[in-house]
């Protein structure tokens, strides 16, 4: 065996090896790879004061107190509308069972042959009946859904650990980024450290551009849903809208997760189509706004990936890694897209393909 397919196994094994750990330690990891994710948005920021002449710790300071600055006003002004739209709802909420009951539930149990419950005594009886009929194999499954219950104890103190944990890691990786960038460098093969540069450099700007641009357009259609809304007359129209401009830095989440709420908001509130037609409406040019306008604005054409993919890429990552896997799926994608491109131009200039 030549000296260069050993080198070549060596960094296979080390990059196998290192992606089991981090998934075998993803729990553990995410605050800090979520730390790292927020120190790549920033550190241009930075790196833009530090070219007016400001020290990088004050300019880390001034963004970290800006952003700071931002979520107080945030929770100062948006929490007391999402209360009371949630305390509007609470109220309504007799009316609209009652509605569910007077015409949904008839609907269901025509279109489905089945009785639903209507009464608290019927709910409450038809559970007695359904328990008195489980098996010990039946009841099983849900003694360790008690056990996995309380287990969640130690996963709400690991959230309270990683609120700390991750400005913490955020400001330490945005003090030293210069000096892990340069350090990475430092471990390419210097045979091929030009390309491997040019490389990195073409990932940086497309994750760079992806992850900055998915959080601007989430904001703005954020803003954009929260308005039409608010104007169309749903309840929780602030709620919903900031929910679906979360949503929508996966893209296609927060149109799904918005357009569904908001239509059964609608018919709950006006039992009419119209409503429906302006909800609709409201979603579809703000999809049409962001295909059309946002993305290749804000983000370019290089980022793009097909729909199919985006969304294969999604459901694979959150299988794997959970909620954390969605958020990071298609970054990954269109970074592996990079070195794909890669592989096949090479192929397609080697012998084999070449040749007769």
């Amino acid at each position: 065996m030549n000296q260069t397919l050993r080198n070549r196994i060596t960094v296979t094994a080390g990059i196998l090896l290192t992606l089991i750990t981090g998934y075998l330690l993803r729990d553990v990891l995410t605050p800090f790879l979520f730390a790292f994710i927020l120190a790549y948005i920033l550190n241009p920021l930075v790196e833009l004061l530090e070219k007016w002449k400001i020290s990088r710790g004050l300019s880390i300071s001034i963004i970290l107190l800006f952003l700071s600055g931002i979520f107080i006003s945030g929770i100062v002004f948006i929490v007391p509308i999402i209360q009371y739209e949630i305390s509007l709802l609470i109220k309504k909420m007799p009316g609209y069972l009652e509605l569910i009951k007077a015409n949904v539930i008839p609907y269901i149990e025509e279109r489905l042959n089945i009785k639903i419950p209507a009464t608290a005594d019927e709910i409450f009886n038809e559970a007695i009946l359904r328990v008195n009929g489980l098996s010990p194999e039946t009841i099983s499954p849900i003694v360790s859904f008690i056990g996995r219950a309380f287990s969640s104890l130690w996963g709400i103190f690991g959230a309270l650990l990683s609120i700390v944990i991750i400005p913490v890691v955020t400001i330490y990786l945005l003090k030293d980024f210069k000096v892990i960038k340069e350090r990475v460098k430092e471990y390419i093969p210097r045979g091929k450290k030009k390309l491997w540069i040019e490389k990195i450099d073409e990932v940086n700007t497309i994750l760079g551009k992806f992850l900055r641009g998915q959080l601007l357009i989430a904001f703005i259609e954020g803003v954009i849903f929260s308005i039409g809304l608010s104007l169309i007359g749903i309840d929780m129209a602030i709620l919903v809208g900031i929910m679906a401009g979360l949503g929508s830095i996966v893209p296609y989440l927060g149109f799904f997760f918005g357009l569904s709420v908001s239509i059964i908001l609608s018919l709950l509130e006006f039992h009419d189509f119209a409503h429906i037609l302006w909800v609709l409406a409201l979603f579809g040019g703000v999809q049409a706004l962001e295909t059309v306008v946002l993305s290749p604005k804000i983000m370019g054409k290089k980022v793009g990936l097909h729909p199919v993919i985006i969304i294969l890429s999604i459901m694979t990552g959150g299988y794997i890694f959970g909620f954390f896997g969605i958020l990071l799926a298609v970054p990954f994608t269109a970074v592996m897209k990079v070195f794909l491109t890669s592989s096949l131009e090479s192929y397609r200039k080697s012998a084999f393909y070449l040749e007769e």
